[in-house]
């Protein structure tokens, strides 16, 4: 048997080995699921982005939208599942990438402040740059304090 992962070790959704295949063999038959893995394949090569297992997860219902033999066979409940899951799993890559950056800038700052410590005598200079990402953190904080 022939191992089918992609470089990052994962599975792609059509493949014959991989768990998730189930749900979309149910309504693609294996020369639609080839076709589906050719156009998701374009599709990133389009946004000249890596064919990695998030740019699949991220882009699938988008394509099966648009293969109209699996769009006739889907119930309007079932995409509409599908499409929220689909946001439940963005919604959820995005909390991750986004406490991830969090905990980075945390790191930078206290690097920040232990170069100011160590170096009392010296004038650091804050640049535009910088006090533009602050407001924009601030901004971000207020926004995410009212909706979460």
């Amino acid at each position: 048997m022939t191992d089918t992962r992609s470089e990052e070790g994962e599975y792609p959704l059509w493949s014959s080995t991989d768990e998730r295949r189930k749900g979309i063999q149910e309504y693609l038959s294996v020369d639609q699921q080839a076709a589906l893995a050719e156009r998701i394949a374009a599709l990133a090569k389009e946004h000249d982005s890596e064919l990695s297992g998030e740019f699949i997860r991220n882009h699938i219902i988008g394509v099966l939208h648009g293969v109209k033999s699996f769009a006739r066979m889907l119930t309007e409940q079932q995409i509409k599942e599908m499409e929220q899951s689909d946001a439940r799993y963005k919604f959820g890559n995005q909390q991750h990438h986004f406490a991830r950056n969090i905990v980075a800038a945390w790191g930078d700052r206290e690097q920040m402040l232990k170069l100011m410590g160590k170096h009392r005598d010296m004038r650091f200079v804050i640049t535009p740059e910088f006090r533009r990402a602050l407001d924009i953190a601030q901004e971000i904080v207020q926004k995410l304090k009212g909706r979460v």
